[in-house]
């Protein structure tokens, strides 16, 4: 797959989407990197895919507030802009991990029976900001929101890679992924999006922080960075 990074458009859209100084650069960056993984069909279906960025904004009262901003549910990535990333607070989502590893007030299994509308209710609850634009759209933070928080890498993308899912797909796909991936890729047993995945995920990355990302058996591919360009070069290169 061609690797189409170009660090002139990168640096001009980047500063140009980001001018207003009222969002982060970094967020600019994600959506020049997002366009690109979102064109290749290779690599995303019309509305599928995920990516996000951890950074900082300040609330109206000067507080410094950690947050995610990931694709909102359903958006384009070959055609998405800084509205249709949905801002979420990143404590209470480790909150939310913390009890689940700790055994705290709620059990594994009182988690995994979360309702679809519970947790959309619990991303809602977490918003930094509700926009007009998020409202008029009806976007929700992806249900792969807690993928993303767990896994502490600034720059998170995950794809549907059609070559990839073909094959490791096969009976044997955990076996052929070793055997193309080597040692780059952590593997990470199927398991539905959601809670489950995501603790699943972190302790795959945990195990060896040196892989450059993670195959989501019969699901999609993950990869990180500290930058937008090491988290797609990854990708390209998987």
């Amino acid at each position: 797959m061609k690797n189409l990074w170009d660090e002139s458009r990168f640096t001009s859209l980047s500063e140009e989407l980001c001018r207003t100084g009222d969002l982060p650069r970094e967020l600019g960056e994600l959506v020049y990197a997002s366009r690109l993984l979102g064109r290749e069909n290779l690599l995303v279906m019309h509305g599928g895919g995920n990516t996000s960025v951890k950074s900082v904004l300040t609330d109206v009262i000067g507080n410094k507030t950690n947050v995610l901003f990931i694709k909102g549910s359903g958006v384009d990535l070959g055609n998405i802009t800084l509205n249709d990333f949905t801002p979420v607070r990143i404590e209470p989502l480790q909150k939310l991990r913390t009890m689940i590893l700790e055994g705290g007030r709620h059990t594994r299994e009182d988690l995994q029976r979360f309702s679809n509308r519970e947790f959309k209710n619990f991303l809602f609850l977490n918003l930094f900001s509700l926009t007009d634009h998020m409202v008029s759209k009806g976007l929700t933070p992806s249900i792969e929101t807690l993928l993303h928080a767990f896994l502490p890498h600034k720059f998170i993308y995950h794809t549907h890679a059609q070559a990839l899912l073909t094959l490791f797909n096969q009976p044997d796909g955990e076996e052929i992924c070793r055997d193309v991936l080597g040692d780059t890729m952590g593997i990470v047993p199927y398991i539905r999006p959601g809670i489950e995945l995501a603790c699943s995920a972190e302790q795959v990355y945990k195990d060896n922080t040196a892989v450059e990302g993670l195959v989501l058996l019969k699901h999609g591919l993950v990869t990180f960075g500290e930058t937008a360009r090491e988290a797609y070069d990854r990708m390209i290169s998987s």
